[in-house]
């Protein structure tokens, strides 16, 4: 669901001051190099239920990601 992270959604974040944007698909339908990773990845597990202004935990850290923006993947 748009506003959301998970499966299926384009989620911006920010992490040690880089902002970057990743695609949440299925695991038959990653490809690091257009920056899609499967649901099921460790990164895509912490941002999976979090929203825009949201921070969550990664790499032993608790506010370890900035949740920028969250939109739904076009069918």
């Amino acid at each position: 669901p748009d506003g959301t992270a998970g499966f299926a959604t384009r989620v911006t974040f920010r992490q040690e001051g880089k902002t970057r944007a990743i695609e949440i698909v299925g695991d038959d339908e990653a490809d690091l190099a257009a920056v899609r990773i499967a649901w099921s990845a460790p990164l895509a597990r912490a941002l999976s239920g979090a929203g825009p202004d949201e921070r969550v935990a990664f790499n032993g850290r608790d506010d370890a990601i900035e949740i920028l923006s969250v939109h739904a993947l076009d069918a």
